[in-house]
């Protein structure tokens, strides 16, 4: 389950709420509970997510080792979700989020939303990118978010 701030078009926001907008806490629908089964059964077996820490780490490394400066990494080492923060160099977060999407198919998402202001960075995830093994998609657009920042 996710909570946060949705920014798109005003159709998609508006799809995406008549979808979300069934489950809540208060009444668990099929979905709420089949989401709840799946996740104690990824957490009783550590195989499934001891595979999810290492890929997740492997992309963290990528990250780092491409972008460099850019990352922002918490000083105390720890993720409260599955997204990075990328700094945009200076340029508008909005511009630079567009100008990606729009040259190289890399989605990012504006930090202003969540700064209250212009922020300069750009909120990544971690998981969106679906794993193959060597993890090309994932590496290719890490690649051109480096492209991008250079």
């Amino acid at each position: 389950m996710g909570f946060g701030f949705a920014y798109d078009r005003a159709q998609w926001v508006d799809d995406m709420e008549a979808i979300g907008g069934r489950e809540n806490l208060s009444s668990p629908t099929p979905c709420f509970i089949a989401g709840k089964e799946i996740l104690r059964r990824f957490l009783d077996e550590p195989k499934s997510y001891e595979w999810a820490c290492r890929v997740l780490a492997n992309r963290l490394n990528v990250l780092i080792e491409e972008t460099g400066p850019h990352l922002v990494l918490p000083g105390n080492g720890l993720f409260g979700a599955l997204y990075a923060l990328v700094k945009t160099g200076g340029r508008p977060c909005e511009a630079f989020a567009d100008r990606l999407i729009e040259e190289s198919g890399v989605v990012t998402v504006p930090c202003n939303q969540f700064y209250g202001g212009e922020a300069h960075a750009v909120r990544l995830s971690l998981v969106f990118v679906p794993w193959t093994p060597g993890d090309g998609g994932w590496v290719a657009s890490v690649k051109a978010l480096q492209f991008a920042l250079s």
